[in-house]
């Protein structure tokens, strides 16, 4: 996917040379324009510093090695982004949302690959920890 194309979900409606009209929905891919697993360091900035899963997280820290992701996120626009991701190249990502599906909640967290450290860092696993909390409590 590209960094200019339409971000999903969307519908279009086709008509044909009869006349006949068919509905075309495009679902959420889920896919990022740009990776790099380059080991850079990403720079957090939380933006919704009152939310429950951003408790005791600093208003801004650094991840030290990562991949870089870049934009636009081909998915739903979030209830709430927690915070935001930076690369010194320029990217960024939202990072950290929520959704609401149903009767559940979808919590997406960016940060973290098998090939860095990430989950030995003390923010990203508070943020992992009270995010299981909440959302374990009816995320009220």
């Amino acid at each position: 996917m590209e960094r200019n194309e339409r971000l999903t979900p969307y519908w279009d409606v086709k008509t044909s040379a009869d006349g006949k009209k068919t509905l075309i929905l495009k679902l959420p891919s889920c896919v990022f324009p740009f990776v790099a697993a380059e080991g850079k360091p990403s720079h957090i900035t939380v933006l919704l510093k009152n939310h429950p899963i951003m408790r005791g997280i600093p208003d801004k820290f650094d991840i030290p090695q990562t991949e870089c992701y870049g934009g636009p996120f081909h998915v739903p626009h979030p209830e709430a982004q927690l915070f935001e991701e930076k690369w010194d190249n320029g990217e960024s990502f939202p990072g950290c949302s929520l959704w609401k599906v149903g009767k559940g909640m979808v919590f997406y967290f960016r940060p973290g690959h098998e090939t860095y450290p990430v989950f030995k860092q003390a923010e990203p696993l508070k943020i992992v920890e009270n995010a299981v909390r909440w959302l374990g409590n009816g995320a009220k």
